[in-house]
């Protein structure tokens, strides 16, 4: 449809392609194989039913290699001209010919449709023979591959298919269960392998062990799970797009934690292409935590907001794609860590900082302790004032991961920050 339309003729059009070829000879590189064998008559260029339903190496013309040598292709039983066509592919020998396609999860443990630690499920998938004839006695069989298969283990590791009739399809699973200790983000490559003796086939499918949440616009409520963008764990994202969501955590005392393990967006001079803005809270209007691109990754993010959420912004323009991020979703509560009341929770933006710039945001007028370490415990700021936003400067310091220490009433605090000029 829609190639060589005009083409005084209608049907099927079957196209010899030699990369060997030219276009500056017969001998071309792509050319129309005419069903009438002239190639300067076009009126019967094309196969159909009532005229050429076969193609292959007794007809005329015949699919022989430039060379002259078969290429063992035949197409037959070519169907009456329409929208729709049918034909037959091969080599011209009746057999069967064994597919396998995945379906589904399901019966894991929560029913949220993915396979998590600790969990079993049925892997649902279904038989096919796009052959011939019938196969013979089939059977699929199971196994965990790759640098993961440990974690795996697969309780039906063979099923019993039987014949598959042509054009049959028949569902079947395997069950598998995967270790307590699988952490969340691993990938796990099961193969399945159909044969009746005499044909088979191999299918291969990543499973990613957790819930995946894909960027989006809406509210998700979660403390575990895989966060990408849109385009998910084996793709890039889409150009010309824009997300808002917020993620919040299962119960009030809780803050959602994001652990970025790999980012790549469209790099750009302070992120005006492609970007993700991350804001400490349930909404835009919270404090803006960062704005990241490139490759930087924007590290561990954890909600100091009330709400415990923390609000992502995706931004990508009309140019350059990449592999977007990969991070995992947990939550921490306030008994995890000696920290102050959550009405005395201090906020730091942005964080990282690309100036060595710093604002810290508390909610109380109380004098306020803070002090500032680089990873090898040396002092690089110190700080004692009763304020509610304060700007620190640590310009003059070497890019890095710092710790900075609150300490009020008491309590005590400390987080991470990171500079990045």
């Amino acid at each position: 449809m829609g190639r060589n339309v005009s083409l005084p003729d209608s049907g099927l059009t079957i196209w010899h392609i030699d990369r060997k070829g030219d276009n500056q000879s017969t001998h071309h590189e792509v050319y129309l194989v005419h069903a009438n064998n002239n190639i300067s008559v076009h009126t019967h260029a094309c196969f159909y039913a009532s005229y050429k339903n076969e193609y292959g190496p007794t007809t005329t013309p015949n699919s022989n290699l430039y060379s002259g040598s078969a290429s063992g292709l035949r197409v037959w039983d070519i169907s009456a001209v329409g929208k729709v066509m049918t034909y037959k592919l091969g080599t011209g020998v009746p057999s069967a010919s064994l597919n396998i396609s995945y379906q589904n999860l399901s019966g894991d443990l929560n029913a949220n449709g993915f396979i998590e630690s600790g969990e079993s499920a049925d892997i649902n998938l279904n038989a096919n023979n796009f052959g011939q004839i019938s196969s013979g006695s089939s059977a699929v069989t199971c196994t965990a591959k790759g640098a993961n298969a440990s974690y795996v283990t697969v309780n039906t590791p063979s099923v019993n298919i039987g014949v598959l009739n042509v054009s049959q399809t028949i569902p079947f699973n395997h069950n598998i269960t995967l270790a307590s200790n699988t952490p969340i983000g691993t990938h796990i490559e099961l193969e399945f392998y159909i044969t009746d003796g005499t044909a088979s086939a191999t299918f291969t499918k990543i499973f990613i062990v957790g819930r995946q949440i894909l960027i989006d616009n809406q509210n998700v409520t979660s403390c575990t799970g895989v966060f990408y963008d849109k385009g998910g764990a084996f793709a890039n994202y889409a150009n010309s797009t824009d997300y808002t969501m917020t993620i919040l955590p299962d119960n009030s005392n809780q803050k959602v934690k994001v652990q970025f393990s790999a980012f790549d967006l469209e790099a750009s001079p302070n992120c005006v292409y492609d970007y993700l803005k991350i804001y400490n809270g349930n909404s835009i209007s919270t404090p803006l935590v960062g704005s990241y691109c490139g490759t930087t990754l924007p590290g561990t993010v954890t909600s100091t907001h009330s709400s415990g959420a923390l609000t992502f912004v995706f931004h990508a323009d009309e140019g350059l794609s990449a592999n977007g991020w990969t991070s995992i979703i947990s939550c921490s509560s306030t008994s995890d860590v000696n920290e102050m009341e959550s009405e005395q929770q201090p906020e730091i933006f942005p964080n990282p900082s690309n100036n060595g710039i710093f604002t810290i945001k508390t909610k109380n007028n109380c004098n306020t302790e803070i002090s500032i370490c680089n990873i090898l415990g040396k002092e690089v700021y110190t700080n004692i004032q009763a304020y509610e936003t304060k700007t620190i400067d640590l310009s003059k310091c070497d890019n890095g991961l710092y710790f900075i220490k609150f300490k009020t009433n008491n309590k005590v605090i400390v987080e991470k920050i990171v500079l990045n000029k």
